[in-house]
C-alpha cells in the first residue's frame, strides 16, 4: 500500500533534508541526464541536415518519444497503465487530456501517436526543455495578443494539415486539487474549425507522483493510469458543445479512476469521494 501525503500541506512541508527528498534529486539529475543525452542525439541529426529533409520534426518527435517512455516507465518511480487504445483514431485530431502533474508530459509518449504538444513557453525552463524544443511542439505565451493567438491558431492549423494530432491540456494549467478543473475553450475552437475529432483522455494518479504544490517525487507504489476515451466527433458541433461533452466524459472518468486507486492502493485523498462541484465552462 502507498503511504503518501493525502493533503496540500503536507506535500508543501516535507522537508528536501529527508530521503525522499534526497531521492527526488537523484531522480530529477537522472531526467536531466537522458534529456541531455536526446538533446545531443538530436543535435547530431541537425548537423546532418535532417531538420531540412524532415520539416515537420517526426524523427525528432520519435527521438522525443523514445525519451519519454524511457523517463515515465525507467526513470519514475511508477507504474503506468495505459487502457483504450482501441480508440485512437486514424488521421490527425486534438487529444484532450486532463493536467495533473509534470509527469503527464513523458507519460503521454506512451500513446504510440504522431503528436506535437501545445505547451506553454515557460516550461522551455524545465527539465524537459530541451525535448519539448526539438520536438517541433508548439509554444504559446501566458500573457497572448490578438496577433501572436492568430500566430499559433495558424501553426496548429498547418500541423493538423500536415496529418500531426496536437495536445492541448484544456484545463490550461495543472490541478492543484486531485480533481479535474474548467476547461477552456481554445483546443475546441480549433477543432470546430478545422473538424477533427476530439479524444478525450483521463489521467489520474500523476500528481501523487509528483504533485504541482512540490517538485518532490514519491517513491513508493505509485500507479498512474492514463485511459484513452471514445474520440467525440466535431462534425456539426460549436466549440461549446465539444467543450462541455469533453469536460463532461473527461471528469467522470477521473472520478472513476481516483476511486479505484483509492480503493485498490489506498492511494491519493479519501475527499475524492464526495460529490464534485457542479460543472462550469470557462470562456477563454
Amino acid at each position: 500500500m502507498s503511504s503518501m501525503p493525502s493533503d496540500l500541506r503536507a506535500i508543501r512541508e516535507r522537508p528536501l533534508r529527508d530521503g525522499y527528498g534526497a531521492r527526488s534529486v537523484l531522480t530529477w539529475l537522472a531526467v536531466f541526464a537522458v534529456s541531455t543525452l536526446a538533446f545531443v542525439i538530436a543535435w547530431i541529426l541537425i548537423a546532418v541536415g535532417a531538420v531540412w529533409i524532415d520539416r515537420e520534426g517526426r524523427s525528432f518527435h520519435r527521438i522525443a518519444r523514445a525519451w519519454g517512455v524511457l523517463v515515465a516507465t525507467r526513470i519514475f518511480p511508477a507504474k503506468i497503465e495505459v487502457r483504450g487504445l482501441e480508440n485512437l483514431v486514424r488521421g490527425p485530431c486534438v487529444v484532450a487530456p486532463n493536467h495533473q502533474s509534470l509527469a503527464d508530459l513523458p507519460a503521454l509518449y506512451l500513446l504510440p501517436m504522431d503528436f506535437r504538444y501545445v505547451v506553454k513557453r515557460k516550461f522551455a525552463y524545465s527539465p524537459f526543455g530541451f525535448n519539448i524544443w526539438l520536438a517541433r511542439n508548439v509554444w504559446i505565451d501566458e500573457h497572448q495578443t490578438e496577433k501572436t493567438r492568430a500566430a499559433i491558431f495558424a501553426e496548429c492549423r498547418r500541423k493538423l494539415a500536415a496529418g500531426i494530432s496536437l495536445v492541448m491540456f484544456p484545463e490550461g494549467t495543472r490541478s492543484r486539487t486531485w480533481k479535474v478543473g474548467r476547461f477552456k475553450r481554445g483546443a475546441f475552437e480549433l477543432a470546430s474549425a478545422t473538424q477533427v475529432p476530439v479524444l478525450p483522455v483521463a489521467i489520474a494518479g500523476a500528481n501523487d507522483l509528483v504533485h504541482p504544490a512540490s517538485m518532490r517525487i514519491h517513491h513508493g507504489d505509485t500507479r498512474i493510469i492514463i485511459d484513452v476515451l471514445p474520440a467525440i466527433e466535431s462534425l456539426g458541433k460549436t466549440a461549446r458543445e465539444l467543450q462541455k461533452e469533453t469536460q463532461r466524459v473527461v471528469r467522470s472518468r477521473v472520478a472513476a479512476l481516483r476511486r479505484e486507486l483509492y480503493e485498490t492502493h489506498a492511494q491519493g485523498p479519501s475527499s475524492v469521494m464526495e460529490p464534485d462541484v457542479p460543472m462550469l465552462l470557462d470562456a477563454g
